[in-house]
């Protein structure tokens, strides 16, 4: 994105990784370390405004959670740029999630 697009448009907090990139780092030097910070922070009490049935961050701890993010993100810039429906988009993001989770599990019996 910040390549094709320029270095200002990739959105904060979105990865660690991200503060890495010299062209990024440059671009986010005046919010960079409060953003660190937060992301640092963001637990299920800081996170949230009202309080929800579930416990934990939107974060699954495996191998495929960044790539399977990447993924979904990609189907919903496609609905929203018209490229693909919504109906669509949801499909193919919900076929993703079931591809990871089928790795994940367990044979009957086990």
């Amino acid at each position: 994105m910040g390549e094709r697009f320029g270095w200002e448009r990739v959105p904060p907090g979105s990865r660690y990784s991200t503060y890495e990139i010299p062209e990024y780092r440059k671009i986010s030097q005046a919010y960079a370390q409060p953003t660190l910070r937060a992301m640092d922070g963001a637990s299920q009490k800081t996170s949230m405004t009202h309080p929800v049935p579930y416990e934990g961050l939107q974060f699954v701890s495996i191998p495929e959670f960044q790539d399977l993010g990447t993924r979904v993100g990609q189907q919903m810039s496609a609905a929203i740029a018209g490229s693909t429906s919504v109906d669509e988009a949801l499909q193919q993001s919900q076929e993703y999630a079931q591809q990871v989770a089928r790795t994940y599990q367990r044979e009957e019996g086990q």
